[in-house]
């Protein structure tokens, strides 16, 4: 970290200063410690090795299949949230997405795709809808064992009581799952770059 600091000093150094602001002649930049604040290790997308690592990790999670399908084709997160169990057609082998659920003042509010060009059809490959048709019987299975209090909305990513999943949380998991499997931080944003940039 010391050498991380003291290169950023001499980068600034040689920069010419400007004849404004205050005098910085008195100031011991030897005892400066946290001079540039330290952040989490971020990347943009996952390389193909992290990307395995990541469904594997992902895979015993509730959301595994959903999962999958965000890091391989790259919907965006209020896509992904806004999917539901009719967008889903198997014998076709595709994913509709053609709605969306947001965050609005606090609330979560369902709207149509951003654009005519962002609602689209995808085709799926065999092994991802094979676990979507898994993640749907466990879904059933959870809609069962929670009875009248199971918030019907056909969503394929839900809480466990049905409802919708707030883009935070989302977020939170995302991370846990990242963290726990050794990789670096990334956002969801950033599973739609990694999709981007394998396809």
């Amino acid at each position: 970290m010391r050498k991380f600091r003291l290169n950023s000093y001499d980068q600034f150094t040689q920069r010419p200063m400007p004849d404004w602001g205050g005098d910085m002649t008195g100031i011991d930049f030897d005892n400066i410690y946290y001079y540039i604040k330290p952040t989490d290790h971020q990347v943009d997308a996952w390389d193909e090795q992290q990307v395995r690592v990541f469904l594997g990790a992902s895979s015993q999670h509730r959301w595994g299949a959903p999962f999958r399908l965000a890091v391989l084709y790259g919907p965006r997160r209020s896509e992904l949230l806004g999917l539901e169990w009719d967008d889903i057609d198997f014998n076709a082998a595709t994913v509709r997405l053609d709605a969306a659920i947001v965050e609005v003042q606090g609330e979560l509010v369902w709207t149509p795709g951003k654009t005519k060009r962002s609602r689209r059809t995808i085709p799926g490959d065999a092994v991802t809808l094979r676990l979507l048709e898994a993640h749907r019987r466990k879904q059933l299975a959870e809609r069962l064992f929670c009875g009248p209090a199971w918030a019907d909305l056909d969503l394929v990513v839900c809480t466990r009581t049905g409802t919708a999943v707030h883009p935070r949380n989302f977020n939170k998991t995302l991370a846990i799952l990242a963290r726990d499997a050794g990789l670096p931080h990334l956002t969801s944003h950033g599973l739609r770059h990694t999709a981007a940039t394998h396809m």
